[in-house]
């Protein structure tokens, strides 16, 4: 019972921790960014997955997301918690897309691995679809 305590608070600790770091206002927590010879720079977000044994890291940023595609994808996933005034969706669990104006990574994050009530869809969606959907979202969220 006391290591199921201990733990729970650790889990407890990390998100809450986690949560105050994304709340923050500045850029100091932005995406890293690497200068390649050309003088341009390119954030990349890691990621680490593990699958069983194995264990892949590749980049979030590898994937081009498909506007057109994530739209029926987002309707079919996010509708009913979220409020999207293009896709024509009224949801009020999560937050008011339109008003929060997400950007692409925001999504692809929060979409893969939840947050409060927002349950993770890694295991549900491909790589690809939410990569597609937050597409949708960043372009099309407040027009």
């Amino acid at each position: 019972m006391k290591r199921t305590t201990v733990a729970l608070v650790a889990v407890v600790a990390f998100f809450g921790i986690a949560s105050l770091a994304a709340c923050g206002g500045d850029d100091s927590a932005a995406p890293s960014s690497t200068t390649e010879e050309t003088g341009t720079e390119t954030a990349t977000d890691s990621v680490t997955e593990t699958h069983g044994d194995e264990t892949e890291t590749h980049d979030e940023s590898d994937l081009e997301g498909d506007a057109v595609a994530g739209k029926s994808i987002f309707v079919t996933n996010c509708a009913s918690c979220h409020t999207l005034g293009e896709a024509g969706t009224t949801g009020t669990i999560g937050p008011n897309l339109d008003d929060s104006k997400p950007s692409t990574e925001l999504v692809i994050d929060r979409v893969t691995h939840g947050r409060g009530v927002m349950p993770p869809f890694e295991d549900t969606l491909s790589e690809q679809e939410i990569a597609d959907a937050a597409a949708y979202v960043a372009e099309t969220a407040g027009s």
